[in-house]
């Protein structure tokens, strides 16, 4: 598809003038054709008369998608559309993956990847491109299990479909050492980085998050086959959809989940672990630390744990067991396997419902705790507050008949 591209053309240039009109009138009539003119012309890094284009862009509903340059340094609508994006933002330096996916800014780096924020230039909507990047060092035996782990995630993630989940829209390799996977993209941050910025979260709002939580935590037990374990829960894994504690939320990486399926997976005692040592161990249950000459039993009781421990750190800013101490350290001094009771500090105040809650999700013996399911029908999910008009209460109640109706 050939585009003419529109260059800068001033005001009084009536022929100019005319051009913009008859764009405008392409966009009412065909916003995918304008949009792919709008990217050819960022791509081609041309100056846009923001005066006349901003109009144009508006009228379209995607000018946040390009920044605009322009003569004109100090000019309204330019400046805080460019702050909003980035400064000086030209296009032909960022990379399209797979023909489709504009790479726009780095948003998280990990050892063996990094996620990238991008716009996809097919179904014009931003995702997040997780960049997988396998070290040719490596021997093949790491990188095979490295590959499966993440095509573990891609072949569970492609199964769900919950409000509360980060939704997987793509797979692709780049070349024999690496490859992507696109997933939905959160505007928000996790809760981990709110906690380091604010500490706490009030408990109305800590609790909206452990509700939904919950509902996704159901819809993976029951709302698919094979059932699923996350077993890798913890505050970076649950994605603010808002920014804020009072929002949605979203899962993500499920590259340490596990699937139930029905020739591993036994009702009474759960399945077998086998990747023992794997995950995040402030956050793990004191079973899957048992040494012996079998594997540990898994079931959805570990996420029970897990959403136990986020509860509390959201409401105390410090986790149960083992703060501040190292994976190494959890594991020398036995941390887990020692948490038979839990202590609450004496602030902020919590209520006793929250408490009991808590005390429920890590319950020491996995016997004794409740799965999924049970944890679902507790009292103090299903109780509201004495004053649950507030907006924390009414968007969760909105939010949870949401979920229900998918």
């Amino acid at each position: 598809m050939s585009v003419e591209i529109v260059p800068p053309i001033p005001r009084s240039d009536a022929i100019g003038q005319k051009r913009r009109i008859d764009l405008l009138k392409t966009a009412q009539r065909d916003k995918q054709q304008l949009y792919d003119m709008l990217i050819r012309i960022a791509a081609s890094h041309e100056h846009f008369d923001i005066e006349e284009d901003y109009h144009i862009l508006h009228q379209a509903g995607c000018f946040p998608t390009f920044i605009l340059l322009s003569d004109d340094e100090d000019g309204t609508p330019e400046s805080w559309i460019r702050k909003e994006i980035s400064k000086d933002y030209a296009f032909q330096d960022h990379p399209v993956l797979n023909d489709r996916y504009l790479l726009l800014s780095l948003i998280g780096k990990g050892g063996f990847s990094e996620v990238h924020k991008a716009f996809c230039l097919k179904e014009q909507r931003y995702v997040a491109v997780k960049v997988h990047q396998l070290n040719k060092e490596w021997k093949e035996e790491k990188k095979a299990n490295y590959i499966k782990h993440a095509l573990r995630e891609c072949d569970i993630l492609k199964t769900l479909d919950h409000p509360r989940i980060v939704r997987l829209y793509d797979v692709f390799e780049i070349d024999t050492d690496s490859f992507c996977t696109v997933l939905e993209y959160i505007e928000g941050n996790d809760i981990d980085f709110f906690l380091k910025q604010h500490k706490y979260i009030p408990e109305k709002e800590a609790r909206s998050v452990v509700m939904q939580t919950v509902s996704a935590l159901r819809y993976l037990n029951n709302g698919i086959k094979p059932p699923v374990i996350h077993f890798d829960l913890k505050p970076a894994n649950i994605l603010l959809g808002t920014g804020t504690s009072s929002g949605e939320i979203k899962i993500t990486d499920f590259g340490l989940s596990k699937q139930m399926c029905e020739d591993t997976y036994d009702p009474e005692h759960g399945m077998d672990l086998t990747s023992q040592g794997a995950g995040t161990y402030w956050y793990l249950p004191p079973e899957v630390f048992v040494q012996g000459p079998n594997p540990p039993k898994i079931s959805s009781k570990v996420d029970v744990w897990s959403l136990g421990c986020i509860f509390f750190q959201c409401l105390y800013g410090r986790k149960p067991y083992g703060h501040n101490q190292s994976q190494a350290a959890i594991l020398e001094n036995q941390t887990i396997l020692k948490a038979k009771e839990v202590e609450f500090p004496p602030k902020p105040i919590i209520s006793d419902g929250a408490k009991t809650f808590i005390r429920r999700c890590l319950t020491y013996n996995v016997r004794d705790r409740p799965d999924v399911n049970q944890l679902s029908d507790d009292e103090y999910l299903r109780s509201y507050p004495k004053r649950s008009t507030t907006n924390a209460s009414a968007r969760t109640a909105q939010l949870l008949m949401n979920d229900s109706s998918n």
